[in-house]
């Protein structure tokens, strides 16, 4: 029986994303784990230690800082599995492929949701305005899909935004 290439590929990914996840939490445990946020002294540049409350907001900065340098390595890991072989370039598959992956670039880009949350529904507008008729001025097939997944990207964060807003998570994600 032939091996399905989708398949193969969703093994080999699943089989890095499993190593990195375990990075991750060995690293989220170091830095934030009962030892190192009770006992560990944060200091600035001059040696005085920072107040707890902001040595609480420099770890969780160092862990977010973490996060995103550990999704940056398994996209780099995965940029040798061909989804084109695997994926029809038309297929609503690859395109929510194609936007998770944007999303991810701009929340590295622009500080996710603390970021995206001091914006307007009228920011959010014209953000989306501004891609779009860059879209409409657009000289090529690429040049046009780029303007486009910004757009997508732009109402996505938008939506996100506006629910996160609208109905704050509780703790254990209760609502």
């Amino acid at each position: 029986m032939t091996e399905n290439p989708g398949i193969a590929a969703c093994m080999r990914l699943n089989a890095r994303l499993t190593k990195r996840v375990d990075s991750l939490q060995l690293a989220l445990e170091r830095i934030a784990g009962p030892t190192a946020c009770s006992g560990a002294m944060v200091e600035d540049g001059d040696g005085k230690p920072f107040s707890p409350e902001t040595a609480d907001a420099v770890r969780r900065a160092h862990a977010r800082s973490c996060v995103r340098c550990i999704a940056r390595e398994v996209l780099n890991d995965c940029s040798d599995l061909s989804f084109d072989r695997v994926t029809a370039t038309d297929s609503i598959e690859r395109i929510v492929m194609e936007l998770k992956l944007l999303r991810a670039a701009q929340d590295e880009q622009w500080g996710g949701p603390e970021h995206d949350d001091t914006h307007t529904w009228g920011d959010w507008t014209w953000f989306i305005i501004k891609f779009n008729d860059r879209a409409t001025q657009a000289i090529s097939h690429d040049d046009f899909e780029y303007q486009m997944k910004q757009v997508m990207g732009l109402a996505v964060a938008a939506i996100q935004s506006s629910r996160r807003k609208r109905m704050p998570q509780k703790v254990g994600g209760e609502s």
